[in-house]
Formats: structure tokens, sequence, C-alpha cells
């Protein structure tokens, strides 16, 4: 029988029913063929049941007719008849028909519209519980629909609606949370409700969803969420269009899916046709930008047309329309209509289009022009909802400047700040103006640059802000100085178009400040600005014009353009302007006819004439010189008023020119004069009040008037000024103020302004060193005359400070300034001459030089002169008169020559040794500062030279040394530190130290510095630096780092190992004098590495290491003699070396003795290994493990390592592995990466501690990441085999390579296994090979062993059987059980070595006493076939029993062997039975085919029972239990014998890694059992097996 509720049925029965006349049948008879339930889908049919229905009288059947009326199904649509079945449907008590005629009442839909019945019937279909009527019903009481308005009772009814299950009462209801209608705002709620309405598919509800993911309403914000529910509504049925619209804006913005122009354009191309205002404002930003469309202007005024004149009007829309009309965007320029919508949107509450309206308004665009309207838009605008912060910046400008409204500075700083805060970069630009100048805030130009660079970053980059950033950090306004900054940002700004900028840009590049010097640029830049209206521009431009810079010289351009800059007022200009006419520079020169002007000027009373005719009669210009007539029209100019004439006046008085000499008269009118404004008379002034001339001395007052002057534009009392601030003459010391006078001094043509910025760029002083701008300064000084400037630029050539190195511009520079009589100069060109510096060498001129420069006073000359006297350089040597002019030289107070004097007094040079004078004079020469000095003194405190030895004392000076520069005081410093010398032990500082030592050139320091990186002194360990610093010293020239260096070439530390560069620097070390340096080079020759070996030269580097004290030089040489190495025999001279070689040991013991007793932990530790080893001492293990727990209590790792070791091994204590262990803790704790090792190693064995592998792992990471090579291997090891960690053959791999190349012969051995195997890198048979002979040739025993496998079989390297014997000879020899097992093979079979049975047995006997399973079973064969030995079969079987029990199947076979045929011991057939199975279950093939073949076997009900057991062994996942049951199918144990099912759980088996089950794999595929013969699976799984 069917299913009688299947649709079909359904429909039949329906069918029979309202054939039958049945009037709700009909109506579901309609419901099947409108959906197609149990029939094909019929509109018509659907129609006609339904017309039965209803005219039946079923009201829902009247209710779906009215539907299809409505919508036109299955019939022509037809609003009236719709209306009136709805209204049968209604009155007929349906409440769906309800709802829909309240629908049509609503909206006039097939009858006049009527909101009140459509507000009743909505009240009786709700009341009936429709939970659309309900939806319907709350939609009315919300927005006042045919009944007064009633936000509760909206809410009841969308809360009933939506409870109902009505997906847009949901929504509604959710729009009632989220907006506070008619119940408390509950964004949490409206997001539930929305979620709900979403699931249900309401596309509204899918929107509003979005946007609580996008915007975090009332759900944790998630913009991918957003982005697929805007996606679900924008794709629902019909299409959300306002889902759409931001759906756009995902793809737009890339706002929860990728950035997708294309999308955005097509989604708002779909909103905006489906009438979405705000979608049209997008489409048309999208034409007007060309965003994922061709750019379309017309389109896109179309489009904000649209959005414009929408329902409602969209004030976005009309604020773009707005812009179109007034820009002539895609349509005709009409300000008129841009007026009329930028009204329309401002109305609309668009706060855009506020701020457009007040811009009209302000500027009379499309409207009269109204300052107070477009003030009040402005504040509309303003204090728009969000806040318009173009407005609100406008609305600043208006508050400041009185625009529209009182000037209010209070109110335009808040409105500019909150405009800025809004991101507006004009409102930032005028916030930091604000922050600058203090208006309507406390100034604070931290702040104000920090809203410059607000501004001048800004997207589009505000111009004006950009300037002024740059002005902040060019001057170090509220941030620090930096000049590139200053150059990017103007130049930002300059291309912007603003003038300021284009000067400023110009500045930098005619300057070089903070880019390339590039005087067109600079020209280009000044033209701009200048045309720009600039007047600073256009002076500048003058300037360019007038001198040819970056352009063709053209004075009378220059002329027209200092005349605009003039008539702009700038004062530059005019000063310009006036040496044009002066000179005739763009105009004719006439002195006549100036000096008539001149004289009709003054005749009429005019001031500035008189002084000007007085200039002309002082000079004799345009007239004859006439002294006492400039006096006296330097009088009238004076008595008039004229600053310029008071000043020269003044110095008419000062110096008697045309009246009697009067100082006091001088004083007065140099006075009238600078308080007059002018700038020389003001320096005149600050001259007297300086030098006490006609008035009292007085340098504050000398240093205002120097300020005055200088503030004026006065090059010399700019000079002054800077002067003051650099020796704080009447003010306090400021070197930045010292800088910015002197660089305004310079830029004025002061040389002596020039010479003085030149020294302060060069040293830092007040600015940023600056090299380049040093020597351009210099440069200008030298060439304007100053000979301090000569001397500078000397330097700098010679130096190359600022420019190319030139030792020959350097001397010119040098000759000039000492021709000029300059003593310093004088002293500099000695210099030259006596080494040959820019010139031929010439020591006598050197000594002239120096001579003059002595007399001269120069005190550095003098220090020369007695270092020429003293070494006979260009004069004969005279030690006394050296003295004599070092004394000089030091009396004068020249911290060198005072130093040289302390030297003199200390070697006894030309005087008598006095170390107390040699220390007075040090201390002198180091409290003036010279850091040689300080140095020296800081020796002298250390080792008590001339005072008492004080160590802090010496420590102090050594830090003043060092932080003077001086490299031989900051190394000093660094040992101090190190040490612990005078200071506490600082390695950190130690560290620090030494490499300002090393980088300062010092090949100490790069020594020490090397050692500190090599051994993680003071800083991470790090071999590479180490190999780098002593290269540099070793390229200094010192020893000690060219030993060093050899040593890292030799051993590959830091550098690939390199014996040929270690054997070099071996040699330079050693011709320089190092003791080890001589050693290493002795074993060199001795073993032949790096060079040819050569006995006779290993002696004779032996005999020069030894005769400078060093003790392994002395052992080695005593060694040489006891042998006759490259020398003749003679053991008395070797007992005599051994003998100091050993009294070497006995002061090394007293040392670490001494030391030990100081308290240092490290010598403690070394004293104790002294005990322990019997070093320089006799051997004493108590006394070792006494100062072993010094040393580790006093927190020395090492200490604690060997104290730890003390424990464990019962050195001088009882032995206690719980101590060892905490011992190995604190040292591990501490950061020692042996203990670390050690640490894992107890916890890997459980010694002093519970055993865990998961610790032990940690510990050894730490070790190996410390860089313990010993650790890298434990390390490796662990990743290899899943110890304590996950298994990880890569990392193990990694590990054993590092571990490898820090020279660990067992990770060397380790990694030649992963080459060889392939386990975690491919596969490389030849590096395996190379690895090996690394280990092996370390000493390792099993890399021996490995090695001789290699050479046996041919892996990696030829196959060599000699080679082969020889090295498991040497694995065998240092205990290696495989190493004697493989070494007895080559004995038994002859391979590489004479066939010798009887070492053949021997070394078969040392492998199996050594545990070695195979040498057991060997051994066993030797004593069964008597071999090497006599036949022995009870021994046999012993071998074999212990080869058997250490599971080796090969020893468990031939104990089966034995026991089935009483071989060695009495025969037992159960005995050979489990035997027989044990090997033939760990896969060997012969007992496979014995177990077969085993007659005596019966087969037993227990059979079965093992079968199971294996059997669900195996499918419980165990590889042994599935080798054993493969084992039982290929036996037919317990089970049908099964080659293939046998094959099957060996697969399995083997691929779990079991090596029994490997093996019998690989026995299927080699002899076809169960699968195709296959030979090379077969040898693969053999590989794996073994």
């Amino acid at each position: 029988m069917g299913n009688i509720y299947s649709n079909e049925n359904k429909f039949l029965r329906n069918l029979k029913l309202a054939e039958g006349g049945n009037i709700a049948k009909q109506n579901n008879l309609g419901n099947c063929y409108r959906v197609g339930i149990g029939t094909t889908k019929d509109e018509v049919k659907a129609f006609r049941w339904y017309l039965k229905s209803a005219e039946g009288g079923n009201s829902r059947g009247q209710n779906n007719l009215g539907y299809c009326y409505e919508n036109g199904i299955g019939t022509t649509k037809d609003e009236e008849k719709a209306f009136r079945w709805y209204l049968k449907s209604a009155e007929g008590g349906n409440i769906e028909g309800q709802n829909n005629l309240g629908y049509c009442y609503e909206n006039g839909i097939g009858t006049t519209k009527d909101e009140e019945k459509a507000f009743l019937w909505y009240l009786k279909s709700a009341e009936g519980g429709n939970i659309a009527g309900q939806n319907s019903l709350g939609y009315c009481y919300e927005n006042g629909i045919g009944t007064t308005k009633d936000e509760e009772k909206a809410f009841q009814w969308y809360l009933k609606s939506a409870k109902g299950g009505n997906y847009t009462g949901q929504y509604n209801l959710g729009n009632c949370y989220r907006d506070g209608i008619g119940t408390t705002k509950y964004e949490e709620k409206a997001f539930r409700w929305y979620l709900k309405s979403a699931e249900g598919g309401n596309s509204s509800g899918q929107y509003n969803l979005g946007n609580c993911y996008k915007n975090g309403i009332g759900t944790t914000k998630d913009e991918e969420k957003a982005f697929r529910w805007y996606l679900k509504s924008a794709e629902a049925k019909g299409g959300n269009y306002t889902g759409q619209y931001n759906l756009g804006n995902c793809y737009r913005d890339g706002i929860g899916t990728t950035k997708y122009e294309e999308k955005a354009f097509r989604w708002d191309l779909k909103s905006a046709e489906g009438g979405n205002s705000s979608g049209q404002y997008n489409l048309g930003y999208c034409y007007k930008n060309g965003i994922g469309t061709t750019k379309d202007e017309e389109k896109a005024f179309r489009w904000y047309l649209k959005s414009a004149e929408a329902k409602g009007g969209n004030y976005t829309g009309q604020y773009n329309l707005g812009n179109c009309y007034r820009d002539g965007i895609g349509t005709t320029k009409y300000e008129e209509k841009a007026f009329r919508w930028d009204l329309k949107s401002a109305e609309g509450g668009n706060s855009s289009g506020q701020y457009n309206l007040g811009y009209c308004y302000k500027n009379g665009i499309g409207t009269t022009k109204d300052e107070e309207k477009a003030f009040r838009w402005y504040l509309k605008s303003a204090e728009a909802k969000g806040g318009n912060y173009t407005g609100q910046y406008n609305l600043g400008n208006c508050y400041r400047d009185g625009i529209g409204t009182t000037k209010y500075e209070e109110k335009a700083f808040r409105w500019d700040l909150k405009s800025a805060e809004g991101g507006n970069s004009s409102g930032q630009y005028n916030l930091g103006y604000c922050y600058k100048n203090g208006i309507g805030t406390t100034k604070d130009e931290e702040k104000a640059f920090r809203w410059y660079l607000k501004s001048a970053e800004a997207k589009g980059g505000n111009y004006t802000g950009q300037y002024n950033l740059g002005n902040c950090y060019r001057d170090g306004i509220g941030t620090t100085k930096y000049e590139e900054k200053a150059f990017r940002w103007d130049l930002k700004s300059a291309e912007g178009g603003n003038s300021s900028g284009q000067y400023n840009l110009g500045y930098c590049y005619k300057n070089g400040i903070g880019t390339t010097k590039d005087e067109e640029k600079a020209f280009r830049w000044y033209l701009k600005s200048a045309e720009g209206g600039d007047s600073d521009g256009q002076n500048n431009l003058g300037n360019c014009y007038e001198n040819g810079t970056g352009t063709t010289k053209d004075e009378e351009k220059a002329f027209r353009w200092y005349l605009k800059s003039a008539e702009g007022g700038n004062s530059r200009g005019q000063n310009n302007l006036d040496y044009c006419y002066k000179n005739g520079i763009g105009t004719t020169k006439d002195e006549e006819k100036a000096f008539q002007w001149y004289l009709k000027s003054a005749e009429g009373g005019n001031n500035k004439g008189q002084y000007n005719l007085g200039y002309c009669y002082k000079n004799g210009i345009g007239t004859t010189k006439d002294e006492e007539k400039a006096f006296r029209w330097y009088l009238k100019s004076a008595e008039g008023g004229d600053s310029d004439g008071q000043n020269n006046l003044g110095n008419c008085y000062r110096n008697g020119i045309g009246t009697t000499k009067a100082e006091e008269k001088a004083f007065r009118w140099c006075l009238k004069s600078a308080e007059g404004g002018d700038s020389d008379g003001q320096i005149n002034l600050g001259n007297c009040y300086f030098n006490g001339i006609g008035t009292t001395k007085d340098e504050e007052k000398a240093f205002q008037w120097y300020s005055k002057s200088a503030e004026g534009g006065n090059n010399k009392g700019q000079y002054n000024l800077g002067y003051c601030y650099k020796n704080g003459i009447g003010t306090t010391k400021d070197e930045e103020k010292e800088f910015r006078w002197y660089l305004k001094s310079a830029e004025g043509g002061n040389s002596s302004g020039q010479y003085n910025l030149g020294n302060c760029y060069k040293n830092g002083i007040g600015t940023t060193k600056d090299e380049e701008k040093a020597f351009r300064w210099c440069l200008k000084s030298a060439e304007g005359g100053d000979s301090d400037g000569q001397i500078n630029l000397g330097n700098c050539y010679f130096n190359g400070i600022g420019t190319t190195k030139d030792e020959e511009k350097a001397f010119q520079w040098y000759l000039k300034s000492a021709e000029g009589g300059n003593n310093k100069g004088q002293y500099n060109l000695g210099y030259c001459y006596k080494n040959g510096i820019g010139t031929t060498k010439a020591e006598e001129k050197a000594f002239r030089w120096c001579l003059k420069s002595a007399e001269g006073g120069d005190s550095d000359g003098q220090n020369n002169l007695g270092n020429c006297y003293r070494n006979g350089i260009g004069t004969t040597k005279a030690e006394e008169k050296a003295f004599r002019w070092c004394l000089k030289s030091a009396e004068g107070g020249d911290s060198d020559g005072q130093n040289n004097l302390g030297n003199c007094y200390r070697n006894g040079i030309g005087t008598t040794k006095a170390e107390e004078k040699a220390f007075r004079w040090c201390l002198k020469s180091a409290e003036g500062g010279d850091s040689d000095g300080q140095n020296n003194l800081g020796n002298c405190y250390r080792n008590g030279i001339g005072t008492t030895k004080a160590e802090e004392k010496a420590f102090r000076w050594c830090l003043k040394s060092a932080e003077g520069g001086d490299s031989d005081g900051q190394n000093n410093l660094g040992n101090c530190y190190e040490n612990g010398i005078g200071t506490t032990k600082d390695e950190e500082k130690a560290f620090r130290w030494y490499l300002k030592s090393a980088e300062g050139g010092n090949s100490r320091g790069q020594n020490n510095l090397g050692y500190c990186y090599k051994n993680g002194i003071g800083t991470t360990k790090d071999e590479e630096k180490a190999f780098q610093w002593y290269l540099k010293s070793a390229e200094g020239g010192n020893n000690k780092g060219q030993y060093n260096l050899d040593y890292c070439y030799k051993n590959g530390i830091g550098t690939t190992k390199d014996e040929e560069k270690a054997f070099r620097w071996y040699l330079k070390s050693a011709e320089g004098g190092n003791s080890s340096g001589q050693y290493n080079l002795g074993n060199c020759y001795k073993n032949g590495i790096g060079t040819t070996k050569d006995e006779e030269k290993a002696f004779r580097w032996y005999l020069k290491s030894a005769e400078g004290g060093n003790s392994r030089g002395q052992n080695n040489l005593g060694y040489c003699y006891k042998n006759g190495i490259g020398t003749t025999k003679d053991e008395e001279k070797a007992f005599r070396w051994y003998l100091k070689s050993a009294e070497d040991e006995e002061k090394a013991f007293r040392w670490y003795l001494k030391s030990a007793e100081g308290g240092d932990s490290d010598g403690q530790n070394n004293l104790g290994n002294c005990y322990k080893n019997g070093i320089g001492t006799t051997k004493a293990e108590e006394k070792a493990f006494r100062w072993c727990l010094k040393s580790a209590e006093g927190g020395d790792s090492d200490g604690q390592i060997n104290l730890g070791n003390c424990y464990f091994n019962g050195i001088g204590t009882t032995k206690d592995e719980e101590r060892a262990f905490r011992w190995y803790m604190k040292s591990a704790e501490g950061g020692n990466s042996e203990g670390q090792n050690n640490l894992g190693y107890y916890y890997k064995n459980g010694i002093g501690s519970t055993k865990d592998e998961e610790r032990a792992f940690r510990w050894y990471m730490k070790s190996a990441e410390g860089g313990n090579s010993e650790g890298q291997n434990n390390l490796g090891y662990y990743y290899k085999n899943g110890i304590g960690s996950t298994k990880d053959e890569e990392r193990a791999f990694r590990w054993y390579m590092k571990s490898a190349e820090g020279g660990n012969s067992e990770g060397q051995n380790n990694l030649g296994y992963c080459y060889e195997n392939g386990t975690g890198t491919t596969k490389d048979e030849e590096k395996a090979f190379r690895w090996y002979l690394k280990s092996a040739e370390g000493g390792n025993s099993r890399g021996q062993n490995n090695l001789g496998y290699c050479y046996k079989n041919g892996i990696g390297t030829t196959k060599d059987e000699e080679k082969a014997f020889r090295w498991y000879l040497k694995s065998a020899e240092g205990g290696n059980s495989s190493g004697q097992y493989n070494l007895g093979y080559c004995y038994k079979n002859g391979i590489g070595t004479t066939k010798d049975e009887e070492k053949a047995f021997w070394w078969c006997l040392k492998s199996a006493e050594g545990g070695d399973i195979d040498g057991q079973i060997n051994l066993g064969y030797c004593y069964f076939n008597g071999i090497g030995t006599t036949k022995d079969e009870e021994k046999a079987f012993q071998w074999y029993l212990k080869s058997a029990e250490g599971g080796n199947n090969k020893g468990q076979y031939n104990l089966g062997h034995c026991y089935d045929n009483g071989i060695g011991t009495t025969k037992d057939d159960e005995k050979a039975f489990q035997r027989y199975l044990k090997s033939a279950e760990g896969g060997n093939s012969h007992a496979q085919t014995s177990l077969v073949n085993y007659n005596k076997i019966k087969k037993t009900k227990d059979e079965e029972k093992i079968f199971l057991r294996y059997l669900k062994s195996a499918e419980e996942g165990n590889t042994d239990g599935q080798n054993k049951l493969g084992y039982c199918y290929l036996l037919g144990i317990g089970t049908t014998k099964d080659d293939e099912k046998a094959f099957r759980w060996y697969i399995k088996s083997a691929e779990g890694g079991n090596s029994g089950g490997q093996y019998s794999l690989a026995n299927c595929y080699f002899y076809g059992i169960g699968t195709t013969k296959d030979e090379k699976k077969a040898i693969r799984w053999y590989l794996k097996s073994s």
C-alpha cells in the first residue's frame, strides 16, 4: 500500500472532494495547482478552483482569488476585483483577507485610499491573530496612519507579530529596540530580532543585520558577517535597494571582503536603478571619479540630479549637484543653480551643503554677498550632528577675523580644535598656528608642531601646513631640528604652489640644507616664489641674477628684482638695491652725479643725504677727500637724528678723524646712533661697553647692544653676539644660540662668523654635526682672508672633513696662514714638512716652522719643537732642549705638552727621572682635559707610579679619558669593568667601552671586543662578529689579535675554516712577538697545518715561544729535544724546558691561588682545577672540591658545573647525585650551556632527580641555543627519536648540523647518518662520508666505524678495503664494540688485511664482551667452528644465548639450532621451538623455514587462541601483533594458510615502523610470497629493517 500522506494522494483526495463540491477542498486544490503540489503547476487551473471556492462562499478561497486578481495570477490583473474579493473574504471573517483589505485601503488599490478604514481592517486582522495584520497595525500606530500615533502600541503589536514568526514584524521590532520606539532602547535585543528576521529571509532585516555587524550594534563588530548579510539582502528576490547600496560600499571600501570597485559600481547601479537615492548619489560619485567604470561627468551629473530630485530629496545628492553646477562638472557652470541646490541641501540638514551655502554667501556666488548669513550657515554646519569639519574650520576663520560676527580668538581656537580633531587639514594648520602664536590659547610649540604635522600628512596634503612643518623641522620648533625632513616638507609645499614654501625650497637647494646642493633648482624655485609675490623670494632671485647662481648672470634683472623686493618693504632687498646704485650694478655707475645729488639733498636738509655726503668726503667718492668736511657733514646728519651719521661721528671722535680724539663724545654719539636703531652704532656701543671706551666696562650692556645690532641684521653684531653666547659674556653660555648667530653672521658674509660657523658644524656645537657644511664655511672664511679660517680649511682638506681628502691643498692653506703670521698655522705647516704631507718631506723646514710657532708662544708648537729635539727631527738630537720646550709648553697650559713632560720625568728624558713629578704633570694634563694624560694618570694610579696605588682613582681617570674619546683610555676602562678594577665588575659596560675603543681604531680594543663576542662577555655570543673584530685588530698590527684571528681560521670560528689563512696570521702574530702565536706557528710547521710540514721551523718557533715564557711552547720545545724533532736529540735540554714549563704551571697555580683567596670566583674555579688535576701543585681532590664549592657559591657557573662533577664522581667529597643535580641546575639557570646540557642528561637518566624526558628536552634545547655542541647533538637525538617532544627529523638534522659545525665529533657522526639515510634531509652519501671522516678524525669511535663501513662498501667514496680496515682498527682500539666486530670480520675474511683467525677471534671476543649482539653471534660461531680458538660448543651456546637475550633474531635462530640438536646444551624441543618462533617472528627466514619443517611441532587447541589474540592485537594497531598475525597466516597457525593475508599484515606492521614486520615484508618481496617478486622493494625494506 502506498504512502497515504504523499502529495499525489493529497492532490487526488482534494480533486475528488473539490469536484464533489467541497468549497474548502476547492481552495486547497487551487493551492495545489498554484504551487505544484502533487501535480504540475498550473496557475489558470488554480485561479478557476479559487473562483469556484470563492463563489461557494469560502473566505480563504475569496482571499486567494483576490490575491490572483491583484497580482495577475492565472487571470488578467484587476485591482478592483481583487478589492471586492478581499472585502468578501474580510467580511466573512478571514483574518488574512482583512489584512489584505486594509492594505488596499491604505494604498488605494482597487478602491479610494482610506487610511481610517485600513486601520480598522488591520485591527480586525490583528485581533484575529494574523501576524501580518499585527505588523501592519503596528506600522499604523508607529506612523499615525488612520489613527493617533502611539509608539507604545506600535511596539506591542510589532512584538505580537514578531513572536508569531512574522519576519517583517521581527524587522520592525528590531527597529523599535534599536531606536527606542515605544520601548527602552536595547541594541542586543534589536540585533536578536534582526537576526530572526534576516534568517527568515526578510531583505530589510538582512540589511539591518548587516548594519549591526558593521557597526557593532548589539553584537561584536564583524565586517565579514556584515558583508555576507548585505549580500543576502542585495541578492534577495526583488533585490533590497538599500542592501545593494551598502553592498556597493563594502566592495568599494573593502569592508568584510576584498576591495572590488567594478562590483561596487554594479551594485550601486542596481540600487540606483531601483530608485535608492543614496545609491544614485554613489553611482554619480563612481562616474565622477571613474570608480569601477569609465569616468563620465555627464552621467555623474545625471545621477546626482536623480538623487537630488528623488522623493524627499537626497541632501548629499543635492550637495554634489550644487558642486556640479558651481564647477561645471557634467553640465554648464551655473552659479545660481549651484546656490539653489546648496540651499536645498543646507535646509535639509546636510552639513556639507551648509558649509557650501556659507561659502556662497561669503563670496557672493550665485547670490548677494552676505557675511552674516555666511557666518550663520558656517555655524549650522559646524554644530551639525557629527560636526562638519570644513564648516568648523571656516567658522574658526570667522571668529578669528571677525567675518559676519565679532572677533573672538578663544572661540576661533575652539572651532579650529574641533575641525582639526575631525581631520580637516586646514583646521589642523590653523590650530598649529594658534598654538605657535598663542592665539586663543597658551603658546605651545610642541602642540603647534604636532598639528602642522597632521595637516601636512593629511590626505591630499595641506600645502600651508607643509610649509609651516618645514619651518618647524628647519628651526627646531616643537621638535628636534631635522633638515632632511624640513626639505621634504618644503618640497611638498612648493609643489603644491605655496610661494613661501617655494622660497624655502630654493634656500634649501642653494645651501644644501637637507638635500644635495643644486643652484639651478634653487634659482627655479626662487623664480616661482618671486613671481608669486614673495619679497624674500624676490631678493634671493636678485642675488641669483647678480651672482649667476643657477642661472646666467644678469645684473639688470638683479637690479629689477631687488627693486621689487625693496618696494615690498624687504630690508635685505633695500640694502642690495643701495649696493646696486653705489656700485653701478644693473644701472650706470656715476659717482660725481651721485655726489652732486647727495650735495643737493644735504643742502636741502635731508639727514640721509648729509650722511652720504659725509661718506663721500671721507672716502673721496665723486669729490676730493676731505676729513674735516666729512666730520662736519656727519655732525649735521647726526644732529639731525640720522643714526648712520651718529655712528660715523662717534668713529670720528674715537679715532680723531677730522676732529680731536674724544672717547666720551665717541661713546655719547654711539649711544645716540644705537638708540636710533643703527646696527653699526649698536656694535660700536657694545664695543665701548666691552672695552670701557668713554664709559665703565659692562659686559651685560655690551651683550644687550650686540643683541640689538644682531637682531637688526648686522653680520658683525651677529658674530659678536655668537661670541658672547659661546663664552658666556654678559649672558649664560648657550651653544645653540651661539650657532644660530654665527650662521646669521656667516650668511651675511662675515669671515670671522664663517670661520666660527665652520667650527660649529665640524664639532656639532649647537647644531647637528655636518662636516660638508663645516668645509663650505671654512672655505668662505679662508677665501675671505681669515687666517684661522685658513687653518681650519687646511684641517678639512687634511682630514677629508666635508670634502675629499687633499693633502696638497691642506699644505697650501697652512702655508697661507703661516705666512700671515698665524702661530697655529706655522705649527701645522711644520707638521706637514715633518711628515711629508702635501709636500716633500723636509725635516729642517719642519723644525724651522715649529721654531717660529714655538717662539711665537704657541704651546702646541713648543710641544712639537720638544719632540724635534728629543728625536733629532730637522736638528741635532738634544734631550735637554726637548725637555725645556716641553716644560715651556706645559707651563703654557698645553695639556699635550704636560703629558709629554710627564713622560720626560717618568723616563728621565733630558732631566733626572722623577716619578712624582711625572705623576704631577700627568695630573695637570689630565685635569686640563687631555685624554692621553688622563689615561696615563690612570696608569700611574693603577701601578703606583709616583703616587700611592689607588685603583678607584685609576678607574675614574680611565673613565675621563674614555669619555674624552681616547681609544687607549676606552680600552683600559673596558679592562677595569671586565676585571672589577676600581669599580664593580660589569661585563656589559666592559663590552660597550671595548666597542668604543674598537670603533675608534684601537687594535687592542678591537682584540678585546672580539674576545667579548667570542665568549659572550657583556653581549650575546656572536662568533662572526668576534672574527670580524679579530680581523680588524690583526690588520692593525696587534699580535694578540693576529693570534686570535689565526685561531678562528684554524677552527672555523665565525668564518670558514681555512688552515692556510690560519697559518699566515699565526706567522704575523709570531713575527710580532706573541708567544702564543709562536707556539701555534710551531704546531703548524710540526703538523703541516696550512703550510708544508717543516720540523726545523717548528723547533725554531717553539724555541722563540719558550724563550718568551710560554709554558706550552716550553713543553713542546722539551718534546722536540727529547725526540730530536727539528734539532739534535738532547734530553738534558728537554729536561730543562720541561722544568721551565712546570715552573710556569706553579706560577699559574700561585696566581690562581691569589685570585681565589681574593674572592674571585673564576680564580677559585681554576684553582680547583689545578688541585683536581695536579697542575702546578700536588693533586689534592679535597682542596679541589673546597675551591669549586667557593667558586660555585660565589655564583660562577663554571664553578657550579665543576662542583656538580665533584658530587657526581665523588671527587674530594662523598658521591651525591642529588647535590650534583642541584649544582648543575644552578649553573644551567645561570645560562651556562654546559650546565644546561648536564642537567638535560640528569633528567634523561633520572640521576639525582625523577626521570623527566620533557624537561631533559627543554634543557638540551637551552644548551643547544646557547651554542653548546654537545647539547645540540643531544637535542638532535631527541628530535630524531621523539623523546620529550614530537618526532621531527628535519629539526634533528638541523641541530646535528649545528653540533657538527661546532666541532662535536658525535654530532658529526650523527649528521653523517642523516645524510647516509636521508633522515631530515635529502640523501647524500658523499656528504655522509665527509662528516663521518670529520667525526673519525676527531677521534670518535662510532664515526671511525661508520667511516670504515663507507670505505668497505664504497658509500660516498671509492671502495677501499685497506682504509676500511684501518678505520675499523681505530674504532676497535677506541673501544667501540661494533668497530671490534667489524675488525674481527675483516681479520676473519682477510678484508683489507691478511686473514688472521686468531685476531678475528680476539676482536670478536672484545666486541661480544662489549655487549655487541652481532659480535656475540660471531664469537659463538668462532667457538662452534673452532675459528681462531679451540672449538667449544658450550661456549658457543653461551654466546648465542647472550645474543638471543639481547634480541638478535639470528642469535635466537642459532640458539634454537643448539637446543634442536643438543649442541653445547641438553637437547630440548620445546625450547628449540620457542627460539625458532622468536627468530621467525623477528623475520628470520631460516627460522621460518625451520619452523615450517619442524616435524615435532604438534598442532594444539591453543593455536586458535594464539591466532585470535594476535588478530585482536593487530586490529588494535599493534605493529608487533600485525607482524605475528602475518606469521600465523604464512604458516597456517590457528587459521588457514594464506600468503596474501600474511603479506597484507606484514605491510601494516612494516609501515607502522616495526623492524620485524619490515624484515618479513622484505622476505615477501624477495621470495614473491603473497605478492609479485620485487627485489628493489625487498632491498628497501631490508634497509629500513636494519
